[in-house]
């Protein structure tokens, strides 16, 4: 009977591909940035001065987040999103410290964009 082999065939070849699909991950981008400055209070300063993203499976994606991971201080720190950026939108969280690079579209957001926005990015002591 050739049917029960098709269907053994399809049932195995069905199974793999759910398989490879369920096993299949995103990676992570991986990111690079470097800058370290002498700074001035009260003055802005560039966060980075070079900004590179790798990710081997994607180009882009909705949204990054910068954040000052230590000594913040409310009312005292913060980061702004300099220049122009028509792709982008922020979002400052002054009880978090964390600025939120948002797609101004709802959809993906290409990285090279996002490092022009990045490097963009100032912190201001006040």
């Amino acid at each position: 009977m050739l049917f029960p082999k098709i269907k053994k065939f399809l049932s195995i070849f069905f199974l793999l591909f759910i398989s490879v699909t369920l096993l299949a991950q995103n990676s992570p981008p991986e990111i690079t940035a470097t800058g370290n400055q002498l700074y001035c209070p009260g003055t802005d300063i560039n966060i980075a001065t070079s900004i590179t993203i790798i990710d081997t499976d994607d180009t882009g994606t909705e949204a990054m987040y910068i954040q000052i991971s230590s000594g913040y201080q409310n009312g005292e720190d913060s980061l702004t999103l300099t220049g122009t950026h028509p792709a982008i939108s922020t979002v400052w969280n002054a009880a978090t410290g964390k600025l939120e690079l948002n797609s101004t579209s709802g959809g993906e957001v290409l990285y090279t964009y996002f490092i022009s926005a990045i490097e963009d990015v100032v912190y201001t002591y006040y």
